[in-house]
């Protein structure tokens, strides 16, 4: 539990910044600083230091220093009684810091991040400074991080900017980008479209990586919402959806590329102006889950009607799922499903809110706000906890096992009866969205962008997103003239889908949905109303895909 601890603060303080010295504990607030010496009980105003604004504040031994909106650092050996800014040491220098953001101690170097003048560094204890900011391109420091390997003999500094997070191994001395290309990377998603992995920003729009995620490039033409909540992936069609912008007064919505995310086109004709927090295909159906309930698309984006009956009015849905021929629906008011196609949605009461869905065999899991997850094994009907009790943001099935994304990563191997935390060399807080490319597990979240870990650490051989199938499709004839037998063997049991696209990604024609073995498949396409020309036909077996050219004479 939280109590207040605010005797002796000014009234409606903004505390900045915190520090402990023994067992003296400071506040930088908009007021100075001020001091408390039984934990936080009472507090009194550090004589010298009131009146400023300060933002930051940091420890080295015996040493306080603390950073103000002004730009100027002040610094004591004495448990805050006595303060020195060495103005004169300083001179222009420190004028020129503006404010100070964040401070960090390395050793003997002392750190200072500025709002527009990058990284400065102090080998005596702020007396003179000089800038150490080579390699980084953007001025704005807001955040600075010592990071020490387990055995004491490496150190890394790392800065965030508003361009980025940057890394310097040599004191501050020369800096590289520690987001590989990921600017802006508030990472809300990710998914897999054949060896591409795309992750979807906040202000950043849509970053692509076609080597598993060493390199990242923007990929925006068209996109005009650079508030990117999700994804969907639909035969040749990759969408996503845009976040209302409060800040720039951008209108939510959901594009289309099929390209690859070369290009985008708007595809919200019908939807409301509201966020697209969630999307989801199932056969020729894309879903999207809004402000104001569900909206159902029969031609890949191009127009739109609610879907909502049975679903309280102006629901918030943020996510989806789909389980054989089962959508299930995480709303404001709890979870909801749907066995039409989202013609009706009926009510899931013995289910809190949640954020998240995925299936493991018979076993269906959903990730809560705040109870952590959940299990079914009766298609949705009934659910019961797992014993993982936190904030779920998202969820990710690998084989038999099943990751929990949140404020931390869990990992179960028994269907959700045991979790074992699998947090090391993570520093993103707030984990949101998986994906896999070959050995690799991908996850994304909070402003620390796009982590990627060998599956092998957890045991797991790796999954191809690439191929799913053994060998590849087949299909004969081809080309053909009335019909064609498309041939494949999926590598591991799942639920799969079958269709038939044009050359412009439209479906027109599906051809199978459900569940599949390891045995060979045999499918038959006999068109029917269909123009002579090229098709392509896209099998996707566990959400992975994989596509073959067609010749109809």
């Amino acid at each position: 539990s939280c109590t207040t601890e605010n005797t002796g603060l000014p009234p409606d303080v903004t505390v900045h910044a915190l520090a402990v010295i023994g067992t003296n504990l400071f506040a930088g607030t908009d007021y100075g600083v001020y001091r408390s010496t039984d934990s936080g009980t009472s507090w009194r105003a550090v004589v010298g230091l009131s009146g400023a604004s300060f933002l930051a504040l940091t420890v080295s031994g015996t040493s306080l220093f603390a950073g103000t909106s002004g730009g100027f650092v002040f610094h004591s050996t004495d448990n805050g009684k006595n303060w020195t800014a060495d103005t004169a040491g300083m001179g222009a220098v420190i004028k020129t810091f503006q404010s100070v953001y964040a401070l960090a101690v390395i050793g003997t170097n002392l750190f200072a991040g500025t709002k527009y003048n990058g990284v400065y560094r102090s080998t005596d204890s702020g007396k003179s400074w000089t800038a150490a900011s080579t390699g980084v391109t953007n001025a704005q420091v807001h955040a600075l991080a010592v990071q020490v390997s387990n055995d004491g003999h490496d150190t890394n500094l790392f800065a965030g900017t508003y361009g980025g997070v940057y890394r310097s191994t040599d004191n501050g001395i020369n800096w590289t980008a520690a987001s590989d290309g990921l600017m802006k990377s508030f990472v809300q998603a990710l998914v897999v479209s054949g060896a591409n992995l795309f992750a979807g920003t906040f202000f950043g729009g849509v970053f692509r990586s076609t080597d598993g995620g060493t390199n990242w490039t923007p990929v925006n033409t068209g996109l005009t919402n650079p508030y990117v909540d999700a994804f969907a992936v639909s035969g040749t069609n990759l969408f996503a959806g845009g976040a209302f912008g409060a800040y720039d007064g951008t209108i939510g919505g959901v594009y289309r590329s099929t390209d690859n995310g070369t290009n985008w086109t708007a595809a919200s004709t019908g939807l409301p102006s509201s966020n697209v927090y969630a999307l989801a295909v199932s056969d020729t159906n894309l879903f999207a889950g809004t402000g104001y309930g569900v909206y159902l698309s029969t031609d890949s984006g191009t127009s739109w009607r609610a879907a909502d009956s049975g679903l309280p009015a102006n629901a918030t849905v943020r996510t989806f799922a789909v389980s054989s021929t089962n959508l299930f629906a995480g709303t404001s008011g709890g979870v909801f499903r749907s066995a039409d196609t989202g013609k009706s949605w009926t009510a899931d009461t013995t289910m809190p809110n949640f954020t998240s869905v995925d299936s493991i065999g018979s076993n269906l899991f959903a990730g809560t706000y705040n109870r952590g997850v959940y299990r079914s094994t009766d298609n949705g009907t009934s659910w019961t906890a797992t014993g993982l009790a936190f904030v779920v943001s998202s969820l990710a099935v690998i084989g038999t096992n099943l990751f929990a994304g949140g404020g931390s990563v869990f990992l179960s191997t028994n269907s959700g009866t045991n979790w074992t935390q699998v947090n090391t060399g993570l520093m993103a807080t707030d984990v949101r969205a998986f994906a896999v490319i070959g050995t690799n597990l991908f996850l994304g979240g909070d402003a620390n962008g796009v982590w990627r870990r060998s599956l092998s650490d957890f045991g797991i051989s790796g999954v191809s997103q690439i191929t799913p199938i053994q060998n590849s499709i087949q299909s004969y004839p081809n080309p053909f003239l009335q019909s064609t037998t498309i041939s494949f063997t999926p590598k591991s049991s799942g639920y799969a889908e079958v269709s038939i696209v044009n050359l412009l990604g439209v479906e027109i024609a599906h051809l199978f949905s459900g569940k599949v073995g390891t045995g060979e498949q045999h499918i038959t396409w006999n068109p029917t109303g269909v123009t002579d020309g090229m098709y392509e036909c896209v099998v996707r077996i566990n959400g992975q895909v994989e596509t073959l050219p067609l010749v109809l004479l």
